[in-house]
């Protein structure tokens, strides 16, 4: 599976626009959509997702650039964590990650038992207290700051929050058109 997420990171590493897919537990990926507009995604209905055979992970990326003008994609959102915590719900705990993928690395959040919407929200909001009105040298040291807050709150509800640092380019094979077919 882990290959899987890092070809997703690669392919959409530079788009401008979030994409969202889920991932079978033979690694496959299977699309689920974009809206092509900035700052929105489209996602498959909880209900279809928490109803398909296999599917244990939500994958999406975190666009930067664009006319916002960030330079990194950021962690996982509130939003994101709400999904996740009611995709597990919905499907009797199949469905139980969400990754993110950015260009400066991969957020995951694996949940480990049934959490409501309400602490869900919860979490969110003690977290951002934290963060909120402090100043930060650099946009990527205030998204450190998030997914930290993020981390430890989000821990004491039952989510397992991860980043794994990667280069821009990871070097994985990119599917192209290689020639002709008769």
């Amino acid at each position: 599976m882990e290959s899987a997420i890092d070809r997703f990171r690669e392919q959409l590493m530079d788009n401008r626009y979030e994409h969202s897919a889920y991932i079978d537990d033979a690694g496959y990926v299977h699309a689920l959509g974009s809206t092509g507009k900035e700052g929105s995604t489209r996602v498959a209905p909880l209900s279809s997702v928490a109803h398909e055979k296999g599917v244990s992970t939500i994958i999406h990326n975190h666009p930067h650039g664009g006319s916002d003008g960030r330079k990194w994609g950021g962690p996982l959102s509130g939003g994101d964590l709400e999904y996740i915590a009611s995709a597990y719900n919905m499907s009797g705990g199949r469905v139980k990650r969400i990754v993110a993928t950015s260009n400066e690395g991969t957020y995951s959040a694996l949940v480990t038992k049934s959490v409501s919407g309400k602490a869900v929200r919860s979490a969110v909001k003690r977290a951002d207290a934290t963060v909120r009105g402090r100043k930060y040298q650099s946009e990527i040291a205030m998204w450190r700051a998030v997914n930290k807050a993020y981390t430890s709150e989000f821990a004491k509800i039952g989510i397992e929050i991860s980043y794994e640092k990667q280069p821009k380019k990871s070097g994985l094979l990119v599917t192209q058109k290689t020639g002709t077919y008769a």
